[in-house]
C-alpha cells in the first residue's frame, strides 16, 4: 500500500496539512526552520528532506545535527555519500529525472531508494527497482489522477502537492 506524503513549503502548510497524509515533504534551503518542522510532526509520520538546492557541504552539515531520523533526498551521489559519511544506517533517497537499467543495481547495492516525477515511471520500472530491494517514491506534480496510477503501480510512497487531493 503506497504512504502519501504531502510536499509542504513552510510551518503553515505543516499545520494544515498533516493530519491527513501519511508524511511530510520538504524542500530544504538554508533557511528551512529544520528543528521547527520536525518538533511538530506528528509522531509515526515520515518525513522526507529533499536536500536537491543545497550544496554537498550543507547536506553533510544537516546530516551530522539531526537528532531524529529522517529520509533524505538527494540529487547526486555525492552528497548521498557525504550523508552516509555520518549516519551510515541513512535512509536515502536519489532523485533521479529519468530511468536508466545501470541505475537499479547501483541502488540496490548502496541500499539506496529512489525518487522520480511520475513521467519517468512505469509498473515495469517500479517492478524492477522493488524486486532490487529499491523503494519507489513517486513525484506528482500537478495531475490529481496520477495519484491512483502510482497506488494502481504499487509505488511505495507518493508525494503530492498540497493542492492535490489524494
Amino acid at each position: 500500500m503506497s504512504k502519501i506524503l504531502v510536499n509542504i513549503e513552510n510551518l503553515n502548510d505543516l499545520n494544515g496539512f498533516q493530519k491527513q497524509f501519511d508524511g511530510v515533504y520538504v524542500k530544504v534551503t538554508p533557511q528551512t526552520p529544520v528543528d521547527d518542522i520536525l518538533t511538530l510532526i506528528d509522531n509515526g509520520k515520515q518525513v522526507f528532506f529533499d536536500f536537491s538546492s543545497l550544496p554537498a557541504n550543507h547536506c553533510l552539515g544537516f546530516a551530522k545535527n539531526l537528532e531524529k531520523e529522517v529520509t533524505f533526498v538527494v540529487d547526486d551521489f555525492q552528497k548521498a555519500i557525504f550523508i552516509k559519511s555520518v549516519r551510515a544506517n541513512a535512509d536515502i533517497h536519489i532523485f533521479y529525472d529519468g530511468f536508466d537499467e545501470m541505475l537499479v543495481p547501483f541502488l540496490s547495492v548502496n541500499k539506496f531508494s529512489v525518487t522520480m516525477k511520475y513521467t519517468a515511471l512505469a509498473p515495469e520500472r517500479i517492478q524492477k527497482f522493488q524486486n532490487a530491494g529499491v523503494k519507489v517514491n513517486g513525484y506528482i506534480l500537478t495531475r490529481e489522477d496520477e495519484v491512483g496510477v502510482l497506488k494502481y503501480w504499487n509505488c511505495d510512497y507518493i508525494t503530492i502537492d498540497k493542492n492535490i487531493k489524494p
